[in-house]
């Protein structure tokens, strides 16, 4: 699976078509990877925009654009639990750290699938009990309340989400 980051190309007001258009790209690419080389690992390309996967599209076809650059002829996904990465944050794998500056980058479809199936398992763990971040345990109760067990003297604290 490639990675793309469309941080620099995406807005919420893209049509589908230049959703699309976005993600396939003009991608660049580092020898000793070839074009040959990007076929034949390239099955799928998520798109990530800040943190989240915004699209994942097929790839049918990978274009030799020159100047060491890419282009992918994408198909809709055929894949529902690839899909599912759009309704979730973006595993860490799949995630920019700051300073990354390379726009693209290859992670195994079989290592975003386990990705994958590590964070649902956390999320069910999360909604049908508690759970154990460092020395914090943190639950939701019946009534839906967030619980939040800390260490006497160590700090909680709580921030908005920016929306």
């Amino acid at each position: 699976m490639e990675i793309v980051n469309v941080g620099r190309s995406w807005s919420g007001r893209l049509s589908e078509a230049e959703c699309r258009d976005a993600i396939a790209g003009d991608w660049p690419f580092r020898p000793p990877l070839t074009v040959d080389g990007i076929r034949r690992r390239a099955d799928y390309v998520a798109a990530n925009h800040r943190g989240r996967i915004v699209r994942v599209y097929k790839i049918l076809d990978v274009e030799d654009v020159g100047d060491q650059r890419v282009r992918y002829q994408l198909g809709d996904c055929d894949d529902s639990e690839l899909e599912q990465l759009t309704s979730m944050p973006a595993p860490q794998l799949l995630r920019w750290r700051r300073g990354e500056l390379w726009p693209i980058r290859h992670v195994p479809t079989d290592d975003v699938r386990i990705a994958i199936e590590e964070q649902n398992a956390t999320r069910r763990q999360a909604v049908s009990g508690r759970i154990a971040v460092g020395d914090y345990h943190v639950e939701i109760d019946d009534a839906g309340n967030l619980l939040v067990l800390a260490p006497i003297g160590r700090p909680v604290l709580v921030r908005p989400v920016a929306s």
